[in-house]
C-alpha cells in the first residue's frame, strides 16, 4: 500500500478501503473461490440444468444466439460482489459510529 493509497482511504467517501481491497484482491479471491463454487454447482446439478436450458434456448431462432455464460464465473463474481458489499457496509458503520470501532487499531485510525 502506498502513501497515496492510505491517504485516499483516510480521505475517501463511504467505502474507500473496501474499494482498495476489491481492486487489489479480486483476481486472487476469484482464483480461490471459483473451484469451490464450480464444485458445488456441479454437485447439486445446477451446471447440468443450466447447460440443458441454454442448449434448448439456443435452438430457438433469433432468441438463443447469445444466452450462454460461464455459470461458475458468474456465480463467483456475484459472490464476491456480495462479500464486498457487506464489507463496505461494515466500513461505513466504522466510519460513522464510534461504537463500531472495537479494536485498538480502529480506535487509533478513526479516533473514539
Amino acid at each position: 500500500m502506498s502513501i497515496d493509497d492510505a491517504n485516499g482511504i483516510l480521505q475517501g467517501s463511504d467505502d474507500p478501503a473496501t474499494e482498495y481491497f476489491k481492486k487489489k484482491t479480486s483476481s486472487q479471491l476469484t482464483e480461490l473461490f471459483r473451484p469451490s463454487i464450480e464444485n458445488s454447482l456441479n454437485q447439486v446439478g445446477t451446471t447440468k440444468y443450466y447447460n440443458d436450458l441454454t442448449r434448448e434456448i439456443s435452438a430457438i431462432p433469433f432468441v438463443g444466439e447469445n444466452v450462454a455464460l460461464d455459470l461458475p464465473d458468474y456465480v463467483t463474481e456475484q459472490a464476491l460482489n456480495g462479500l464486498f458489499t457487506v464489507i463496505a457496509q461494515e466500513e461505513k458503520k466504522i466510519c460513522e459510529n464510534p461504537a463500531a470501532r472495537t479494536t485498538k487499531l480502529l480506535k487509533q485510525v478513526f479516533g473514539s
